[in-house]
């Protein structure tokens, strides 16, 4: 195998051994610049890298960063500069950390190429031809220190981020473009992505509705990119961060006397997607306003005389349940009429338990990339946990939970000692409670009455998500309370 980097090459021994290769002293001094400057350079430099190798590029910014300002702030030290053994002690260890992380050789050698070009670009004439010529030496020492680094590891010391986890091993269902909100196979999921399919083949404005954390947003991108809008642009906007007294003009634009012309936010999603994230977060004047703009397509800034036609398809979400919401006014009737077409509803994870497996394995992948490949699956005890959550935050909650377990874990299997303990606080209790007397067991209707009341509190009195939360219908909960003498 042979390894190419503009004039560097490295050669496997015919033996299967890297050939060793010399490092000499070098003369870094020059390269003070780089190293005084460093956040600017690595800035630069991982922007070219990102521009040139686009989304093959495996690098966390994060991992970028720390690890070759970790490497130039071991070349400035003149110790090591000047002893051959320590440079490429130093070198390789840069290697080792980006090796472990899962980072191909081939990769790692591309991002030597752009170094100079960044030195150039970012700190131009405090690159002279002295600390260019440093820079050339140190990266063609670079590539060989990591290619021998990589020989040296083998197979078995490289991340495993591309292994098959065990015991879960479910692929997503096709069509689901990686999108976490969009992974599982259970039929309410499957139903949601029909009906963005059929979003998609049209420019009609859609609904999207659902708890939060269920993955609201990335249906919505979901959508857009299944039109074939991939370069088109896709704006999210959060309602609830628009000022009332502006949100009219973020959206819709401003024109004032001596000042430029403010597009707003439908003209910037032109030929794209808007997405408005808590749609009843908006006020009814501005809900008026964009009743008007999706029967017209037509825009009008504040300020200005004349219409501007627009051409955005508009995706709207909300969390709250609308009848409730029409009804309180926090949501006008003719504004959900206009999306009377195309209303997706993204049921909770706890209605889909069949979905929870297949994201554990999406994430654990995810997250495994990211921390080197180390976890190879879940234990059956911490899988049955992660299966009774009720995960009221949905896919968010449970994508911040394997997070969670990949970072604390120090195994390559997931045990329940890595999960958030809020997940597994009362582990032990029905063991403690299978002791108590029956005498102290609450009755059916105790039990139930004190279900009830405890999810009525969690959403403050709101009967229709008490109701979808209990997976009962809002008419069974009337009936529920009315006969348990809940008011």
């Amino acid at each position: 195998m042979t390894f190419v980097i503009d004039r560097f090459w490295v050669e496997d021994h015919p033996q299967g051994q890297m050939a060793p290769i010399h490092t000499h002293a070098v003369d870094l001094s020059p390269l003070s610049p780089l190293v005084e400057r460093r956040k600017e350079y690595l800035g630069a430099w991982r922007k070219m890298c990102v521009s040139e190798l686009g989304s093959t590029f495996e690098i966390e910014e994060k991992d970028f960063h720390g690890v070759f300002e970790s490497e130039l702030l071991r070349l400035a030290d003149p110790e090591v500069a000047r002893s051959p053994t320590q440079l490429d002690a130093a070198l390789q260890a840069t290697a080792t950390s980006l090796a472990r992380r899962g980072v191909p050789l081939s990769q790692l050698l591309a991002v030597c190429a752009w170094s100079g070009a960044a030195a150039t670009a970012e700190l131009g004439d405090a690159m002279d031809a002295t600390a260019l010529r440093a820079l050339s030496s140190l990266d063609a020492l670079r590539a060989r220190a990591y290619a021998r680094a990589y020989s040296d590891l083998g197979e078995a010391g490289r991340g495993r981020c591309g292994a098959q986890l065990v015991p879960l091993r479910r692929g997503a269902p096709e069509g689901a473009n990686g999108h976490a909100a969009l992974v599982g196979s259970s039929p309410a999921l499957e139903r949601a992505r029909e009906a963005a399919r059929l979003a998609a083949r049209s420019r009609q404005d859609v609904l999207i509705t659902g708890e939060e954390g269920a993955g609201k947003e990335t249906l919505a991108r979901f959508i857009h990119e299944l039109a074939g809008e991939e370069r088109a642009v896709f704006v999210p906007v959060a309602c609830k961060s628009l000022p009332t007294h502006l949100a009219g003009s973020e959206l819709f634009g401003h024109k004032k006397n001596g000042s430029p012309e403010y597009p707003g936010l439908f003209r910037a999603a032109m030929g794209g997607t808007l997405f408005l994230r808590e749609l009843t977060e908006l006020s009814p004047e501005v809900q008026a306003k964009l009743v008007r703009v999706l029967e017209e397509r037509m825009v009008r800034p504040i300020g200005a005389a004349n219409d501007v036609p627009v051409d955005v398809r508009v995706v709207a979400s909300t969390s709250r349940d609308i009848e409730s919401a029409v009804a309180s006014g926090e949501l006008r009737s003719d504004l959900i009429a206009k999306f009377v077409n195309l209303k997706i509803h993204l049921a909770p994870l706890r209605e889909r338990r069949e979905d929870i497996e297949i994201l554990v394995e999406h994430f654990l992948t995810t997250f495994c990339h990211r921390r080197c490949g180390c976890i190879w699956g879940v234990s059956q005890r911490a899988l049955d946990v992660l299966l009774a959550a009720r995960w009221t935050g949905n896919a968010r909650e449970l994508r911040n939970a394997i997070e969670h377990a990949v970072t604390h874990g120090e195994g390559d299997m997931i045990e329940v000692r890595d999960l958030p303990a809020y997940l597994t606080r009362n582990l032990d209790e029905p063991s403690a409670r299978s002791e108590a007397n029956a005498s102290d067991l609450p009755s059916l209707a105790e039990a139930e009455s004190q279900l009830i009341r405890t999810t009525l509190g969690h959403f403050g009195g709101n009967k229709v998500r008490a109701a979808m939360s209990l997976g009962i219908s809002r008419h069974k909960l009337y009936d529920r309370l009315r006969k348990l003498g809940i008011q």
